[in-house]
């Protein structure tokens, strides 16, 4: 397994996917991407609530990936990060 580790903006706040599981996007200026961050720490889903949109933190964790086919036919590929530990920046801490 892969670990990853991403610094960058909540784009989104705190959602529950069909299958029940809660996530958060991030979204990094240096990598130019998005990148859906899955919590399944009750403390860490607690903290990310509380943020407001464009908080900065970083997350690390198992690295996830699943490709797609885009609308006009170019390939695409949806990463996630399987949170394991999380660092909030600036005055939000």
């Amino acid at each position: 397994m892969l670990t990853a580790t991403i610094t960058g903006g909540l784009t989104s706040f705190l959602n529950t996917t069909p299958e029940g599981n809660r996530y958060c996007t991030i979204y990094s200026d240096e990598a130019r991407r998005s990148v859906r961050a899955l919590v399944l720490n009750d403390t860490h889903a607690a903290l990310i609530r509380k943020l407001p949109k464009h908080a900065r933190l970083t997350v690390s964790g198992l690295l996830r990936s699943k490709g797609a086919i885009g609308p006009a036919g170019q390939t695409l590929a949806h990463l996630s990060i399987v949170v394991q530990t999380m660092k909030i920046h600036g005055e939000h801490q």
